[in-house]
């Protein structure tokens, strides 16, 4: 994976590097340079699908650069929009997890770019580099448990 993916403009556009994603927070760069060789750079345009709700998992995706809508079908038929996450977030990441059918749709609301972990190669992680392995999980569970204290936040406030 080409360091060069995130070069960006000041601004919403501006790319986040790998060091500073939240998945990799705490990598030295051994285990970063490990991680790259995994990677597969993925760009969507602005409205372009990235994720399709029941979908089988495929990867994680560490947004480097730019920003997505991740949202659901409500049973009226309607969309509705969940969260807004910038460049540095990650999504798709219950499929670590559960290995479950996606839960939700991700559009691009802007140029966007991301560094896709295959879930594939992440298994693969528990022969080759497994304390890189649990290195991500760890970052992924901190990731996780974060937007979960939001959400309950949030539910809170709706039943007040």
């Amino acid at each position: 994976f080409r360091e060069s993916l995130y070069l960006g403009t000041p601004s919403n556009d501006t790319a986040i590097p790998l060091a500073d994603h939240v998945l990799c927070q705490g990598l030295s760069e051994h285990d970063l340079s490990h991680l790259r060789t995994l990677l597969e750079p993925l760009s969507f345009a602005p409205g372009e699908r990235i994720i399709e709700t029941g979908h089988a998992p495929d990867y994680i995706y560490l947004l480097t650069r730019g920003e997505v809508s991740v949202s659901i079908e409500l049973a009226d038929g309607k969309r509705k929009r969940l969260s807004t996450l910038p460049a540095g977030m990650a999504f798709g990441e219950m499929a670590l997890i559960d290995r479950a059918p996606r839960s939700a749709n991700v559009t691009a609301l802007t140029q966007v770019a991301c560094a896709a972990l295959p879930i594939a190669a992440f298994d693969r992680l528990q022969e080759s580099n497994p304390a890189l392995r649990m290195r991500l999980l760890t970052n992924l569970l901190r990731h996780v448990s974060g937007t979960l204290r939001r959400l309950t936040e949030k539910v809170g406030i709706l039943t007040e």
